[in-house]
């Protein structure tokens, strides 16, 4: 098994068992050389940390898996100080989160009384707008402070993030981006003339349950309509984030080209962030396993194109995704490599026996073919 040696732990007389390589890419030493201490040394004068080898007199095997791997599972409570220190920063802060929810919070309190303020929702929604950090280096989780008020609006407003990323250079203009983003906000608004017992309810919903569950886009439909200020589009858009492309969809069974493209983009925003947040009947799963569970739903529920879109927008191993290598070491993704996705960027925050390293060790596996995933982290 290779090892990742830090050349202060070198000896001589150590074969190397991959080429050393500077960091323009110059070959300096190829697999097989042993190494003299005047090679060690010069390696530390030209900035060389690491090199492989297969010697076990500085690296012990990986311990059993439930030794590192409990371990990492252990420290989810811990991951927003890991991101920190691997340099990763949220997309939205939970701050600016959970403010813009509980404005949104006001939408979902809905009760017939008077028509919506649309004026209210582009003002919210281009506040949001500017509070997105998309960098190459953003995490791509978005999250407030949760409580049961708060529910459905900071789902709605994290799935407006998502389609926010995903469609704002397909518009034409800033007014359009704006409908588009107020729809999605709304959405679900028709949820709240539903009974909460329903809504919330932790428990299997019965068939008639869902058979009205599933009429909360025609009540967001007719919301929207009645309070005015979204045109046609932008109400259908909101009125069918639930279609499918096969047709198994609610509440039209749209199929393929009779779907609005904006709604297609949407329905896989919602499905992501769904399938990624907790919800009182079941505990979300992590951003990759959500992005595997939308690549399985590609050429069926989804059109293969629009899933790409979004695959090529976020990484198949989105940024935030904790992944065990081939060598025992744990790092993080931070950021795509969108000529090939299977291959991001990451940072080595623990060697192979679980202990944080020195420094954050920023590797692009598109440039190192030794380390590959073996694992990732549900965290």
């Amino acid at each position: 098994m290779l090892h990742r040696v830090s050349v202060w732990n070198l000896r001589a007389d150590t074969a190397l068992d991959a080429d050393v390589y500077s960091e323009r890419h110059v070959l300096l030493l190829r697999k097989g050389t042993v190494l003299a201490q005047e090679v060690i040394d010069r390696f530390k004068e030209w900035g060389i940390e690491f090199v492989y080898t297969r010697s076990k007199q500085f690296a012990s095997e990986p311990p059993p898996v439930d030794g590192v791997d409990t371990y990492i599972e252990s420290l989810a409570g811990k991951k927003a100080e890991m991101f920190t220190r691997a340099g990763l920063k949220p997309l939205v802060t939970e701050e600016n989160m959970t403010k813009v929810s509980e404005r949104a919070g006001v939408f979902f309190e809905y009760t017939k009384t008077q028509p919506l303020d649309m004026s209210k929702a582009f003002q919210l929604v281009e506040e949001l707008s500017h509070y997105v950090d998309a960098k190459p280096d953003s995490v791509l989780k978005v999250s407030g402070k949760s409580g049961a008020r708060t529910y459905y609006p900071q789902r709605s407003v994290a799935t407006t993030v998502f389609f926010l990323l995903l469609v704002k250079e397909l518009v034409e203009s800033f007014q359009e981006l704006l409908e588009l983003l107020s729809s999605s906000l709304l959405k679900d608004i028709g949820q709240s003339l539903l009974p909460r017992e329903i809504t919330q309810k932790a428990g299997k919903l019965t068939d008639k349950e869902i058979a009205l569950i599933r009429k909360h886009p025609l009540l967001t439909e007719k919301v929207l309509r009645d309070s005015g200020g979204l045109g046609p589009d932008a109400i259908r858009i909101a009125k069918h984030h639930h279609e499918r492309a096969d047709g198994t969809g609610y509440p039209d069974g749209l199929r393929g080209p009779e779907w609005h493209p904006m709604s297609h983009f949407l329905a896989i925003c919602d499905v992501f962030d769904a399938v990624s947040t907790d919800r009182a009947y079941a505990k979300g799963t992590n951003t990759y396993q959500a992005m595997g569970q939308v690549v399985q739903m590609a050429n069926s529920a989804f059109e293969r194109k629009m899933v790409n879109r979004f695959v090529r927008m976020f990484g198949l191993y989105p940024n935030g995704t904790f992944m065990k290598f081939n060598s025992g070491e744990v790092g993080v993704v931070t950021g795509q490599n969108h000529a090939n996705l299977v291959r991001p960027k990451v940072k080595i925050l623990f060697d192979n026996k679980g202990n944080e390293t020195a420094e954050p060790i920023p590797v692009d596996l598109t440039r190192n073919d030794l380390l590959a995933p073996v694992k990732v982290y549900n965290l």
